[in-house]
């Protein structure tokens, strides 16, 4: 973003550069557009977010707008030219609004912040930027950007298109939407927010009465001008009456000649004086323009009610005091930023002002995240039917994308659907007054559509289409349309008997959802079958509940790194992870509550041979089920560091081959003989176990020389492996599939990660298998159900949540089988939507957890 008026020669010859090759390309589209025929989508599901409400129809596009909408076709004017969608079992909605992004921002001018309103945020556009591609694949088609929220009074935001572009006309939707503010944003003392809401009153305060003294000033004047005005009519009236005395037919034509003309002539002298003294007035008040602050223009606006003013709060204390300037000076303010603030949101839903919610989910390896969730969810639903709406607060231009999984979590919040779907549609579009363009769909607004292929709401739903100002800028073949379910979900008691049986239509078994009966016995799993069960057994009957087993992480520290990593010594083999977890640690007890009860603990990859992970049954009396289910290998830089042996690739390579050899690596940790022949033994035994079959091997590989690294090491060895990463795991899939090598998908945090999902899509379509690691329950959902959006077999994605990813961990008994754990999931809807909750969790046949 520049300041405004402040330009160098640098910037002004680039800027003429970009706009003459911009214009030469602009060009190409122009025609492009041109050759563009009317679009019909048929036969789907249309949430208009209008007055058509929800139902089953159509929408012919043409010349970029809706021109017709209708639940019946033969209603409807339909080209014959237009090119049809036949979309049965789809979705329809409006196109999706993101209310804070950093989409098409240079990445410094993303960050970018002021105190003195001097920033617009048109004038950081990088119209060569690609990233819009992965937000319209997620149904996206407006987003707003602002000044970043480092200083007081950043400038002016502004709403603008996700699509392809060639021009700044084609990005910019509404070029001044609002005026950005931040109070507390950059600072946790209570006394700078304080000095922040001062400063910000005072600007109003002054900016007003100056306003309000302009206008009576001008008042004062526009009445002298009339009494002038008034004056001079008169006299020209008087005069008029005392001309020559001569004939009446002298008088008479006089009257009808020479006079008239004279009458007409002061006329036009008159109007010319007006028009000049208008002329005069909009030059000074063009000079009194250009002597005001920046600062001082924006907050005109908002004092005029021209532009909202979004204010970005933090803390309890700021949101009152905010609330009491809206108030006080009668402005349009929308409150930014709430996902901390519980004080006073009674007051912001009164007031009836937008707000902008978000984030709600946290990143995506964030344990901790979680451990504010409940508090959020407790003021979330007390927002009612406040117009609010809903935004990732995104840190990058891609992560924008995030949108629906932030309407998933609302929705597990507490918040009714409708309500979450205003959110990202209706809602924004009338808080930054482009309600008249987009926001829903309604015969004349701009053709902005997104199409799923299931529940829109749900982030594991694939995009079907997006329409852009009736052009297509995103669309996918989709083998499979899922149906919102509307089944109600049937909790279990919270006490049960120490034998009864539950029975539901959708039981996960291999990734599937089949008819079944559980039938459980002192803790244990008697039965898995569809069939009936005996009289003295109680049954629950749970409908169309879904029912699994408790999912899986297959490799996480739990927040505990601190405690389990010992980084003193490259060769740590014989440290077991289990040995350092504390049972009762937040994370745990978070991670049970969503619904996951086997963990391998991991030891880290820190260390070349970091330990041994432990499979741990979270919520059971027996925790450890395992303390020695796997070991871990690293061959990724996390593991090499200067100064320790080994800091190099071929030397991790070298100590990994000699352990699994039984050869004894050199320690840099002193320790008596005595000591070192034990500690030498132990690591011996314990990598023994892996070469000889007995215990998997993950191996940790980023690069692609890592990867072909450790896929030959697991073939020459004959190990049983799992590759743990987010590398181009893809271009060695028919390797993993012939060496029956699994991957363990990290949480996918990376800028391009639907190019990390693809690789992993691909592996696992090579036959490879999948399992999750991660340290928050949400996360590693999140991770499985974007891998779906994107392409990735729900079977396969389900499998790896469950059974089949405990089994590349090593862990035993991690799904539904005769004679294990009773350990399984009730769910208010499918696990891979985030919006689903765990109903009840049951550990060893008990309730462990409730919602």
């Amino acid at each position: 973003m520049r300041l405004t008026g402040n330009f160098s020669i640098g910037v002004v010859l680039t800027t003429l550069f970009c706009a003459m090759l911009l214009a030469e390309r602009s060009a190409v589209w122009g025609q492009q557009e041109a050759d563009d025929k009317p679009i019909v989508l048929k036969n789907a599901t249309i949430y208009s977010m209008g007055s058509e409400g929800t139902f089953v129809g159509s929408i012919v596009i043409s010349d970029g707008k809706i021109s017709a909408i209708g639940a019946d076709d033969s209603k409807l004017d339909i080209p014959d030219d237009a090119t049809e969608y036949d979309l049965a079992g789809c979705y329809i909605t409006p196109g999706l609004i993101e209310s804070r992004s950093k989409l098409w921002l240079t990445t410094a001018a993303g960050a970018e912040g002021n105190s003195r309103g001097e920033l617009n945020a048109v004038d950081a556009i990088d119209p060569w930027s690609k990233d819009w591609q992965e937000l319209a694949s997620q149904g996206i088609t407006s987003v707003y950007v602002q000044p970043g929220s480092s200083g007081l009074l950043g400038g002016y935001g502004a709403v603008l298109r996700v699509g392809p572009a060639t021009s700044m006309d084609q990005i910019v939707l509404k070029g001044e939407a609002a005026v950005q503010a931040a109070i507390g944003v950059s600072t946790n003392s209570s006394q700078a927010r304080h000095t922040q809401v001062g400063q910000l009153e005072k600007l109003l305060t002054d900016i007003k009465a100056k306003m309000e003294k302009d206008e009576k000033e001008n008042e004062k004047k526009n009445s002298d001008d009339r009494k002038t005005s008034s004056s001079k009519s008169k006299k020209k009236k008087s005069g008029g009456k005392g001309k020559g005395k001569g004939k009446g037919k002298d008088r008479e034509k006089d009257k009808d000649g020479e006079d008239k003309d004279e009458t007409e002539k002061d006329g036009e002298d008159e109007d010319k004086e007006k028009d000049g003294k208008e002329d005069s007035e909009k030059d000074d008040a063009d000079k009194k323009d250009e002597q005001l602050t920046p600062a001082t223009i924006a907050l005109r606006k908002v004092l005029k009610k021209e532009l909202p003013l979004f204010v970005e709060v933090r803390h309890s204390d700021s949101l009152q005091k905010v609330l009491k300037l809206a108030e006080k000076f009668e402005i349009r303010i929308v409150v930014d930023g709430l996902s901390q603030s519980a004080g006073g949101i009674d007051k912001l839903v009164e007031s009836g002002l937008p707000m902008v919610i978000g984030p709600l989910l946290g990143g995506a390896n964030n344990g901790n995240q979680a451990s504010r969730q409940d508090q959020r969810q407790e003021w979330l639903s007390n927002i009612g039917d406040s117009p609010f709406s809903l935004s990732g607060f995104a840190r990058s231009a891609r992560s924008s994308r995030m949108l629906r999984s932030q309407a998933a979590m609302a929705i597990r919040m507490g918040l009714d659907r409708d309500s979450v779907m205003a959110a990202i549609t209706s809602n924004p579009a009338r808080s930054l007054g482009i309600g008249d363009q987009v926001g829903s769909l309604e015969i004349g607004k701009s053709a902005d559509i997104a199409v799923f292929a299931g529940d829109p709401l749900d982030p594991c739903s694939r995009t079907r289409l997006v329409i852009s100002q009736g052009r297509v800028t995103f669309q996918s073949e989709v083998d499979q349309v899922n149906a919102i379910s509307t089944a109600e979900a049937i909790e279990l008691p919270q006490r049960l008997p120490q034998s009864y049986a539950i029975k539901t239509t959708r039981l996960l078994r291999d990734g599937q959802l089949t008819p079944g009966t559980i039938t459980v016995k002192d803790g244990k799993i008697v039965s898995v079958n569809d069939k009936e069960v005996g009289d003295d057994v109680q049954l629950f009957d749970l409908g169309k509940t879904i029912v699994t087993p408790g999912l899986v992480m297959a490799n996480s520290l739990l927040g505990q790194e601190s405690s389990i990593v010992d980084a003193n010594d490259s060769d740590t083999s014989h440290l077991r992870a289990v040995d350092a977890i504390d049972p009762g640690h937040e994370i745990i007890k978070r991670a049970l509550k969503g619904g996951f009860v086997h963990v391998g603990v991991s030891p880290g990859t820190a260390n070349t041979s970091p330990g041994v992970l432990g499979h741990v049954r979270l919520g059971a009396s027996d925790f450890v089920a395992d303390p020695t289910s796997a070991s871990q290998f690293v061959l990724s830089n996390s593991a090499r560091r200067n100064g320790r042996y080994p800091s190099s690739f071929n030397g991790q390579l070298r100590v990994i081959n000699d352990l699994l050899e039984g050869r004894s690596v050199p320690s840099s940790v002193y320790l008596t003989p005595l000591m070192q022949d034990l500690l030498a033994e132990e690591k011996t035994d314990q990598v023994q176990a892996v070469a000889k079959g007995d215990r998997p091997a993950i191996l940790v590989a980023e690069s692609s020389l890592e990867i072909r690294t450790a896929i030959e090491l697991a073939k020459e060895r004959g190990l049983r492996a799992a590759i743990l990463t987010n590398g181009r795991i893809g271009e060695f899939a028919s390797q993993l599939s012939e060496n029956k090598i699994g991957i363990i998908v990290p949480p996918l945090n990376g800028g391009e990660f639907d190019t990390q999902m693809d690789q992993i899509i691909m592996a696992q379509q090579a036959g490879a298998s999948l399992a999750f690691a991660g340290q928050s329950p949400d996360g590693i959902r999140l991770t499985a159900a974007l891998l779906v959006s994107r392409g990735l077999d729900p079977q396969a994605a389900l499998q790896g949540l469950t059974e089949g990813g405990g089994q590349l961990a090593g862990m035993q008994n991690a799904g539904l089988t005769k004679g294990a754990h009773a350990d399984f999931v009730v769910w208010s809807d499918m696990p891979l939507n985030l919006a689903a909750r765990p109903l009840n969790v049951i550990v060893d046949g008990q309730v462990v957890s409730q919602k």
